[in-house]
């Protein structure tokens, strides 16, 4: 394998990283909502942890890889306009993350407004990650 497929390599590994913990928090988010939720706090957060982790490395891993994919490969710049939206895309899906994780983490999830908050960021999340995989995939213009 060469240098270019091993970033290709680890660039998908880390968007399946990503889809996947936010697909396990998805999962979380539902198993908490009130007003009976099917776990309790303590059992949540030990979830919670480990889908953290897979955020961060999946986040950090698909645009850390993927520039430096843009960089390298010829028939892709930087400056495309699908790879732009993409960045701009994750940066908004990053943020709508982070602000998910910190409403969960609070736990104001614990009402009914607070869990719907949260589920709304989260949802807004996964919707910048569903838009980025169809440009991944359609790569309009190039």
């Amino acid at each position: 394998m060469s240098g270019d497929d091993w970033l290709l390599f680890l660039h998908v590994l880390s968007a399946f990283a990503l889809v996947g913990a936010l697909t396990g928090y998805t999962a979380l988010a539902a198993a908490m909502r009130p007003p009976s939720p099917a776990l309790d706090a303590g059992a949540a957060r030990r979830i919670a942890l480990p889908l953290t982790v897979a955020i961060g490395v999946g986040t950090l891993g698909t645009v850390v890889f993927g520039v430096w994919l843009a960089l390298t490969l010829d028939q892709y710049s930087i400056t495309d306009a699908w790879i732009i939206a993409a960045l701009v895309l994750w940066a908004v899906g990053s943020d709508l993350a982070q602000r998910s994780g910190k409403v969960f983490a609070s736990g104001a999830t614990s009402s009914p407004v607070g869990w719907r908050r949260g589920v709304v960021l989260h949802t807004g999340s996964c919707a910048a990650a569903i838009a980025i995989l169809v440009l991944m995939f359609w790569k309009p213009g190039a």
